[in-house]
Parts: structure tokens; sequence; C-alpha cells
């Protein structure tokens, strides 16, 4: 019974973790050209988002297209090993650490308006 026990206790702690967790080194590393890409196309999809189209006698909602373009962000407490300026692909822990950013948010509506008195 004790030899049970110790082959059991052996095969659950240590040969089997050992199994699971074995990866290849290729596994580990990123592949940096499909993360761009897959990147880049996303932040080709535009935002939904309504504008409110009116004056004193008439109103009217419509559809339209927002994207937000980050091409410059400095990072004030960065990681000794890291640069405290990223182009274009932002790491989301830099912008909640301490930064500022320089960004684009360039609009589309789908109509025009009519009574905001817009030239």
């Amino acid at each position: 019974m004790n030899k049970t026990v110790c082959f059991t206790a052996v095969l659950f702690f240590i040969v089997i973790p050992a199994f699971c967790f074995a990866q290849k080194v290729e596994d580990i590393r990123e592949n940096t050209g499909k993360k761009n890409v897959t990147w880049t196309l996303l932040q080709l999809v535009p935002s939904p988002v309504f504008y409110q189209d009116s004056d004193d006698n008439n109103a009217r909602i419509q559809f339209g297209f927002k994207w937000h373009i980050t091409p410059v962000n400095i990072s004030f407490n960065p990681n000794k090993y890291v640069s405290p300026v990223q182009f274009f692909r932002i790491d989301p822990v830099r912008r909640f650490t301490g930064s500022a950013e320089l960004f684009v948010q360039p609009e589309l509506a789908t109509a025009e308006f009519k009574y905001s008195n817009l030239i």
C-alpha cells in the first residue's frame, strides 16, 4: 500500500505536471509578424457613432464612423529596459502608469448636417 501511494504521488505531482508544462522553444517565442498584421487589420475597423444634427426647430440623429489613431506615446515611468517612447502600437499598461499621448481621431458622418448651421 505504501509503494502505491508513493507511486501515485510521484505520478500526479511530478510526472504529469512536467509533461503539461513542457513546451517547445518555438511555442514560447512570439510571432511578431502575425501579431503586427492582425493589429493593423483590427485598427482599420471603425467604431460606430451617432451624431446629433439639430437647430431650434428641427433635430435628427445620424450614423457615422470614428477611428482613434495614436502615433506617439511618451511614458513617465517606464521600465529601465523599455524605451519611454512608443509609436502607433501602444502597450495598454503604459497608458495607466502615467503617460502622455498625441492622437488623431478622424470621423465620418454618413449624411450631411442640415440643421447644425455648419458651413
